[in-house]
């Protein structure tokens, strides 16, 4: 749900279902182990979750499961990164997958041939599609903001959903709101600015109605 809400959706891959992820994770495109079972329950790091969102990402922008697999390959070669799709900047010019080298645009998926600088304007950066990432030194994701004034961390609620700058749950601001609580009453509740409230409640607003597509 989380993807399906950041994610607008394009004339090549309109639809995200969860046998998408199930599919990526199967053929180890999550990066790390597959996904975790707990009786019938599936379970993803958060690594896993900004790498499926970013591959949703580029097949939206065209690129094919076959070049998806060749970079996540190569690239885990390359570096040992066991996340692939969880670090640097990303951009993709359809049908290739363009990482950054000593700033120089490299296409992974040509087998690290290097391009023309003046071709990243023609690329599309996959990072700026998230809404937010954050790296930490090593270039992995440490935390991402999937909509305005929210923040996915695991230092946070243990990755859940949070008013940027604060623990408090989108979720729990949200399920007052629907209880009846005014934006003004939770506000001050819990000390906070009208916008902020505001953005917890649009955001559960949309994860609501992935959950209801």
């Amino acid at each position: 749900m989380y993807i399906k809400a950041t994610f607008s959706g394009s004339p090549i891959f309109p639809k995200l279902y969860p046998q998408h992820l199930s599919w990526w994770s199967k053929e180890g495109l999550g990066g790390g182990d597959k996904a975790r079972k707990e009786g019938s329950t599936k379970f993803i790091n958060f690594l896993e979750l900004v790498s499926f969102r970013m591959i949703a990402a580029m097949r939206a922008q065209g690129i094919s499961r076959k070049d998806i697999k060749l970079a996540n390959a190569l690239l885990k070669e390359k570096w040992g990164w066991e996340y692939p799709f969880a670090m640097q900047q990303m951009w993709v010019g359809s049908p290739d997958i363009f990482v950054e080298i000593y700033r120089a645009p490299v296409a992974v998926t040509r087998f690290w041939q290097s391009a023309f600088q003046l071709m990243r304007e023609f690329l599309i950066p996959i990072v700026n599609d998230f809404h937010g990432l954050s790296f930490d030194t090593g270039q992995q994701a440490i935390a991402w903001s999937p909509s305005e004034g929210v923040i996915l961390d695991p230092s946070l609620q243990f990755g859940e959903p949070c008013i940027v700058g604060t623990r408090v749950p989108t979720e729990t601001v949200w399920a007052f709101h629907q209880a009846g609580d005014s934006v003004a009453t939770l506000a001050k509740a819990y000390s906070l600015s009208l916008n902020q409230i505001e953005a917890a409640i649009r955001w559960e607003d949309r994860i609501a109605e992935s959950a209801a597509e």
